[in-house]
């Protein structure tokens, strides 16, 4: 694995390459050859690259060498590996000419960071983009996130019932869940917060440069859609519905039940636009971040019950946690569950039968 500055330097030297001639590089690197014998030479930086280049060293290599030197501390997420780092340039260097290209700003030092999230951590990626689409500016929760891996703010202090954050923590009964008012809202942000600082891998790259506590990363996202889509028939909703799904699909417990709230209120069309697009992603990945609101607009529009029901009984069982039973069940309406779970609970699958069952156990008061 290369160390920091040997990554700087050949990141350096890669950018090197893409602006002059192969015999000046090739005698470049055979200079710096002999000048790293020295265990105190400099690494190949503009300084370095100015003097051995001469006038093939021009005003766009050293352009180009300033936001290679940014990003590389954010390579460091690449263990050194000199491929993926050779990779992970090229891509970064398709995606910032594809945003010039439309007159789009991004820095690519930004842009480098939120490209080692997406490759080190797909869940964490697909969560930021959520945040990202349910703010105008930059996401609070990574502000706050951003801000408690520099030193800046507090952790919450462990509560007996926290809010639920996460969509496979939440509670089992919805229907027994008090109102969601906007401290709650604040508190569930401070919480998704906390919860990615408390997982080292992911505090690690809130620590990377740069920081993006200012940085509204909604336009860099347009380049990161082959990963964020959710299925073919999301990819074909009109924008305002592409956003009221990001937020149904949103951890933070207030602005997911708000968009689920708001489905209720679309014309039919739209409803059935919204449901086939949560279908279609919950077809894709059983135990993903659509089951549950599905099942509760489906509980909330009764004209669309039907239609979410034989889909979510359609899902192979092995795909299906014992959790996701229970939650489907506590969702549903107790008519709209009864066909789902007959289907369960005489599965083969040992976890979604014994699920099923203790989601038919008649309940005190029920």
């Amino acid at each position: 694995p290369l160390s920091e500055a040997e990554t700087h330097t050949y990141v350096n030297l890669l950018v090197s390459e893409l602006h002059v001639e192969p015999e000046v590089f090739a005698s470049a690197c055979r200079e710096l050859r002999k000048a790293t014998a020295d265990p105190f030479a400099p690494s190949y930086n503009v300084a370095v690259a100015a003097e051995l280049l001469g006038d093939s060293f021009t005003k766009g290599l050293s352009d180009d060498m300033a936001w290679a030197t940014e990003i590389t501390p954010a390579l460091a997420g690449l263990q050194g590996n000199p491929r993926r780092i050779k990779r992970f340039l090229n891509d970064l260097t398709w995606r910032w000419r594809a945003a010039d290209r439309r007159g789009v700003e991004l820095r690519q030092d930004v842009l480098a960071k939120l490209m080692v999230l997406e490759d080190q951590a797909g869940e964490d990626f697909q969560t930021l983009f959520n945040w990202q689409m349910n703010a105008d500016g930059p996401s609070p929760e990574l502000v706050a996130a951003e801000t408690l891996a520099r030193g800046g703010g507090e952790k919450p202090a462990p509560a007996e019932k926290t809010a639920d954050v996460r969509r496979g923590k939440e509670k089992t009964a919805v229907d027994d869940e008090p109102p969601v008012d906007a401290d709650d809202a604040g508190d569930a942000v401070t919480e998704a917060a906390a919860a990615w600082y408390d997982r080292a891998a992911t505090r690690r790259w809130l620590e990377l440069q740069p920081d993006l506590r200012e940085v509204n990363l909604r336009p860099y996202f347009s380049y990161f859609r082959d990963r964020l889509v959710i299925g073919s028939v999301a990819a074909g909703l009109r924008p305002d519905l592409q956003v009221l799904l990001s937020k149904i699909l949103s951890e933070v417990v207030a602005v997911s039940r708000a968009g689920v709230e708001a489905v209720g209120k679309l014309p039919a069309p739209d409803q059935d636009e919204i449901v086939l697009a949560m279908l279609d992603s919950v077809q894709r990945h059983a135990n993903g971040p659509a089951l549950f609101p599905l099942c509760e607009i489906a509980s909330r529009v009764p004209r669309v019950a039907p239609t979410v029901c034989e889909g979510v009984a359609r899902l192979p069982h092995r795909s299906l946690t014992y959790a996701a039973v229970i939650g489907v069940a506590s969702r549903l309406s107790v008519p709209q569950r009864a066909d789902v779970l007959a289907g369960w609970e005489a599965s083969p699958v040992d976890a979604v039968q014994k699920a099923a069952r203790v989601a038919l156990r008649p309940r005190p008061g029920r």
